[in-house]
């Protein structure tokens, strides 16, 4: 899938050191897909994932 992330989004990674082979993997195959309603045409993806520590995020 094609997609662009914002600023924030990649600020966001960083700091939370999400890898982008994740969040690929998130938008390949969302647990949901809400239409952004601040942003025209854009939408939002989601989905839960257990990390290694066993926490839900």
């Amino acid at each position: 899938m094609e997609f662009r992330l914002s600023r924030h989004a990649e600020w966001e990674m960083g700091r939370r050191s999400i890898p982008l082979a994740l969040v690929k993997a998130v938008m390949d195959a969302p647990e949901q897909r809400l239409r952004d309603e601040s942003h025209a045409g854009a939408w939002i993806y989601q989905s839960r994932l257990r990390f290694e520590d066993g926490k839900m995020y």
